[in-house]
This record gives C-alpha cells, sequence and structure tokens, in this order.
C-alpha cells in the first residue's frame, strides 16, 4: 500500500510540475486582451460559436456562483463548446483526454477593467496525453485561433 501511495503521490508531483512550469513559461494558456467590453465579448464569443454551428454544452459563471456563497470576484465565464466527431476521435486515440474535452475559453474580466479570452493551448494536450496523430490537435488550435480573432474583429 505505501508503494502505491508513492507512486501516486510522484505522479502527482510530476504533473503539478509540468503544469506549473507551461503556465510559467506561458505556453499552456493563451490570453489576449479583448478589444470589447465583458458582456460585449461574451455575446461575440456565443455568436461566433453558433455561427461556426459548435454547440455550447455549458456556461459557468463564477462570479454568479461566488456570489451564492458570500463572495465576490470579478466577472469570470467559462464557455465549454465543441464538436462531438473531433472530440471523439481524439477520446478513442487516448481516452484520458476526456478529462480536458470538450473545448474552453474564459472570459475574464481583469482588476484593470480590461477583459482576457483565455483558453489551452492544443499543445499542452499533445504533452499531457502523448498523442502521436496531432493533426486533430493542430486544427483545434486553429480553431481556437479563430475564434478569438472573429471575437475581436
Amino acid at each position: 500500500m505505501k508503494k502505491v501511495l508513492a507512486i501516486m503521490a510522484a505522479a502527482l508531483m510530476a504533473a503539478v510540475g509540468f503544469s506549473q512550469e507551461m503556465v510559467k513559461d506561458n505556453t499552456a494558456l493563451s490570453v489576449t486582451k479583448s478589444k470589447f467590453g465583458f458582456d460585449t465579448t461574451v455575446q461575440k464569443l456565443k455568436d461566433v460559436l453558433k455561427a461556426k454551428d459548435l454547440p455550447v454544452f455549458a456556461e459557468f459563471d463564477h462570479q454568479k456562483n461566488a456570489r451564492e456563497v458570500g463572495l465576490s470576484m470579478q466577472q469570470t465565464k467559462v464557455i465549454v463548446f465543441g464538436n462531438p466527431k473531433v472530440g471523439t476521435q481524439l477520446m478513442l486515440q487516448e481516452p484520458l483526454i476526456s478529462l480536458d474535452l470538450p473545448l474552453k475559453i474564459s472570459i475574464i474580466e481583469n482588476k484593470d477593467e480590461t477583459v482576457s479570452i483565455v483558453f489551452t493551448n492544443t499543445d499542452v494536450l499533445i504533452k499531457k496525453y502523448h498523442l502521436k496523430d496531432t493533426t486533430i490537435v493542430a486544427k483545434m488550435q486553429a480553431l481556437m485561433e479563430n475564434i478569438v480573432a472573429s471575437i475581436n474583429s
């Protein structure tokens, strides 16, 4: 049992170190300043997704959730969306990637009242899940970049 716990602890520390290093190096996340206010940015994201026929599976309003437990924070919403045909192909290659799918974009109101559009760079998925066929993931990265550019146009 101690051996199993030691192995699990080592794996967790390696994963945490990997994640912290990538965020520190600013390669894990794509952060783009929006040209618009928070509500407009969120609406433009939804409009772009609709135009691209990408279904929204969930929307998390972190400010609302914080308020419901007596806390306050800046406006932050995460929009979860994707294409099951694409995501399923990746999960057939590596089922563990299901933890990172569907795709997500976070819209964050910063303390200086600017707005950031944030998503995880798909290179993270390639490294994290040791994906051999990276064609789909490269297309996902291009899609995410296009979505952000469309929001800011």
